[in-house]
């Protein structure tokens, strides 16, 4: 797990207001090619972990926001990612990256409705111009 808090660098201070992503098994490859309005400055703290390190209590105490996961790795897909977070009452937004696929918005609608009540984006990266696009 690593972990980067603005206040560790003389910034805003975590609080209850603090705003927190958490990104789960995401690839180096997707960290540099994320817009910024995913990763931007206005986060406070971004953590990253692998599925396993995803509790329960992680998702309750650290009040995450939003969460970042590619689509598919070997450990989980968004499926289950979505499912978990569902059953933990998460109110954030869930945001899955992957890779250019046929039909994005069936996949995104399968996402979401795997877990009702959560927020689904889905990016795409485009890989010819190495950004990602949103669904």
């Amino acid at each position: 797990m690593t972990s980067t808090t603005r206040d560790q660098t003389g910034s805003r201070p975590l609080g209850r207001t603090a705003r927190r992503l958490i990104a789960v098994e995401l690839p180096d490859g997707y960290r540099g090619a994320l817009p910024r309005r995913i990763l931007d400055s206005s986060y406070d703290q971004i953590e990253h972990l692998s599925f396993r390190d995803l509790s329960p209590e992680l998702i309750a105490d650290r009040g995450a926001d939003t969460v970042l996961a590619p689509l598919l790795t070997k450990t989980f897909d968004a499926v289950e990612l979505a499912e978990y977070l569902a059953t933990q009452a998460f109110e954030g937004m869930l945001i899955i990256a992957s890779e250019v696929l046929p039909n994005a918005k069936l996949v995104q609608r399968e996402i979401a409705r795997s877990a009702p009540g959560l927020n689904v984006e889905l990016f795409q990266l485009n890989q010819n111009a190495q950004d990602l696009r949103e669904v």
